[in-house]
C-alpha cells in the first residue's frame, strides 16, 4: 500500500506541474501498472481505501478526457476501465466524478474519440457501479442525440450485469424513463430503450400486467417483431394479439358500384305505362236489321287506304291525362255516301252495354293532371327521404366504428403532440445554448485580440532590447579587439 500511495502521490504532482501530455499520460499508465501488480498479488487490504486515495485524481484526468489528441483520451480511458476492473463496486466515488466526462466523448464525430467514451462506459457499467439516478438525469438534461444514445446503451449493460436487489430502489425512476426513451425523437435511442424496456420486463415479470400497457400500438408491433421471444411480447400477444392481426380500418368513402351490380330499371306497367296502336278500334255494332246492314255495307264506296302500323310507345314512368287523351283521339275513317244516309233515315243509339272495352277502360282510367303531379311529387319527396335516411343510418355506422377504435389513434396523437412540443422545447433551448456560445466565443476573440496585441508589443520591445543588447556586445568587442591591437603598433 506505501508503494501504492508514493505512486498516486507522484502522479498527482506530474499532472499538476507538468504541461507535457507525454508524461501526463505516462504516470496514469505507470499508475494502473502499479495497481494491477498490487492487486494480482493480493496485497490490497481494502478497495474503498484504494478509491479514496485515487479520488484527488478525477479533477486533473477530467482535464485530459476532452484533449484534442487521440492518444490521450485513448489511454486515459483504458486507464479508467483498468482502475474500474480493479476496484469493483467500491468504484462509484471515482466513476462519479469521471462520469460526465467520459459521455460527452459521444459529442465528437471521430471514432477514435467516441469509441474510447463508449469501451471504457461498458466496461464501468458491466465491471463497476455508479450512481444511476445522475445517470438518467443526465439524459434529461443533455440535448446531444450521440450522449443520450450512449447513455441509453448502458441500460441493457446494467440490467444483465446488476443484480436486482440493486436495481429495485430504482424501479420508479428506470419506468418513467423508459416511458420517455420509447417515444425519443431519435429513432437509435427508440431502439436501445425497447432492448432496455424487454430486460426491464424480465427483471420485474411481477408488475407485467401493468408494463403491459407502457407502450403503445406502434411501440407493440415493434417489439413484437424485434424480441419475438421476450417475456414482454408473449404477454403482449395474449393481451392484444398478434401484430396485423386486427381489423383493419374500413375507409370512410365508398367505392362505386360497378355497372355490371346496377339492377336494370323496372318495365312499366300496362295499365298507362304502355299504349300500342297495331289493334284497331272495332267498328261500332248498330242495332238495325242484319240484311239492311248488310245491303249498305255491300254498296261500292271509296276505300281508305290502310293506316300504316304506328311504333309502341312506352312511357317512363306514367302517361299524364292530356297525353292519354292525345294518343286516344285517333281519327274515324270515312263512311261512305250509302252508309251515311242509311244512318240518317234510321238513327239508332248504340247500347251503353255495346260500346268497345278498350275505349272503356280508357276513359276509366285517365287520371287527372293535379293527381299526376302530386302523384310524381310524394314519389320525389319518398325517394329523398329514403337516401337522407339510408346517408343517415350508413354515418351513425362509420361513426359508432370509429369511435370504437378511435382509442389507439387519439393515444398516437397525444403522444405526437406531445413529442412535437418537446422538439420545439429542445429547439428552443439549443437557440438560447447557441446564443451564449456565439457570445462567448465574440467575448473569447476580444479577450485574445487583446492577449495577442499585448504579446506583440512585449516581443517588439524584447526585441528593440536584444538588439541593443546586441549593439552593445558588438561595440564592446570592436574597443576590446581594438585595445589588443594597440600594444603592437
Amino acid at each position: 500500500m506505501d508503494v501504492l500511495q508514493e505512486q498516486i502521490a507522484s502522479c498527482q504532482r506530474t499532472l499538476e506541474t507538468s504541461t507535457e501530455w507525454k508524461v501526463q499520460v505516462q504516470e496514469l499508465v505507470d499508475l494502473h501498472a502499479v495497481l494491477e501488480e498490487l492487486d494480482d498479488a493480493a496485497e490490497l487490504e481494502s478497495m474503498a481505501v484504494v478509491v479514496d486515495s485515487l479520488v484527488p485524481l478525477t479533477d486533473r484526468i477530467n482535464a485530459l478526457i476532452p484533449s484534442i489528441r487521440s492518444e490521450v483520451v485513448k489511454k486515459t480511458c483504458a486507464v479508467i476501465a483498468g482502475f474500474a476492473t480493479i476496484c469493483g463496486a467500491a468504484f462509484v466515488p471515482f466513476a462519479d466524478q469521471v462520469l460526465f466526462s467520459i459521455l460527452n466523448t459521444a459529442k465528437i464525430h471521430t471514432q477514435v474519440f467516441w469509441q474510447a467514451g463508449e469501451d471504457c462506459m461498458a466496461i464501468i457499467s458491466s465491471r463497476s457501479r455508479y450512481s444511476l439516478e445522475k445517470l438518467l438525469d443526465y439524459f434529461d438534461d443533455v440535448r446531444a442525440d450521440e450522449v443520450r444514445l450512449l447513455i441509453e446503451k448502458q441500460l441493457p449493460i446494467i440490467m444483465q450485469n446488476w443484480s436486482k436487489e440493486e436495481l429495485d430502489p430504482y424501479y420508479d425512476r428506470l419506468k418513467s424513463h423508459l416511458q420517455k426513451a420509447l417515444n425519443d425523437k431519435n429513432d437509435q435511442v427508440r431502439v436501445k430503450a425497447r432492448q432496455a424496456f424487454c430486460n426491464f420486463c424480465n427483471i420485474w415479470e411481477e408488475h407485467l400486467d401493468d408494463l403491459v400497457h407502457l407502450p403503445s400500438l406502434r411501440l407493440r408491433t415493434a417489439i413484437s417483431q424485434e424480441y419475438p421471444s421476450a417475456r414482454i411480447t408473449q404477454v403482449l400477444v395474449n393481451k392484444f394479439g398478434a401484430p396485423g392481426s386486427g381489423s383493419k380500418r374500413t375507409p370512410l368513402r365508398l367505392s362505386r358500384a360497378s355497372p355490371a351490380s346496377t339492377p336494370p330499371p323496372s318495365q312499366p306497367s300496362s295499365t298507362y305505362e304502355q299504349i300500342s296502336f297495331e289493334a284497331p278500334l272495332a267498328p261500332p255494332v248498330f242495332s238495325t236489321p242484319t240484311r239492311r246492314i248488310a245491303a249498305v255495307a255491300a254498296e261500292p264506296g271509296p276505300v281508305d287506304p290502310p293506316l300504316p302500323k304506328q311504333p309502341e310507345v312506352v312511357a317512363p314512368f306514367k302517361i299524364h291525362s292530356h297525353e292519354t287523351s292525345a294518343v286516344a283521339a285517333k281519327p274515324a275513317p270515312t263512311e261512305s255516301p250509302a252508309q251515311q244516309e242509311t244512318e240518317a233515315v234510321t238513327p239508332v243509339d248504340p247500347p251503353a252495354h255495346n260500346a268497345p272495352k278498350e275505349l272503356t277502360s280508357e276513359a276509366a282510367t285517365k287520371p287527372s293532371l293535379g293527381y299526376s303531379i302530386l302523384d310524381s311529387l310524394l314519389s320525389f319527396l319518398t325517394g329523398v327521404s329514403i337516401l337522407v335516411l339510408l346517408y343517415t343510418v350508413v354515418g351513425a355506422i362509420y361513426t359508432a366504428v370509429a369511435l370504437q377504435r378511435s382509442g389507439g389513434i387519439m393515444d398516437e396523437l397525444r403522444q405526437l403532440d406531445a413529442s412535437i412540443s418537446h422538439t420545439f422545447s429542445e429547439l428552443k433551448a439549443k437557440e438560447a445554448a447557441m446564443d451564449r456560445v456565439m457570445s462567448e466565443l465574440l467575448e473569447s476573440m476580444d479577450a485574445q485580440r487583446i492577449e495577442a496585441h499585448g504579446a506583440l508589443q512585449t516581443l517588439r520591445q524584447s526585441s528593440a532590447k536584444w538588439n541593443k543588447s546586441m549593439r552593445d556586445d558588438m561595440e564592446a568587442f570592436r574597443e576590446e579587439f581594438l585595445a589588443q591591437l594597440r600594444p603592437l603598433d
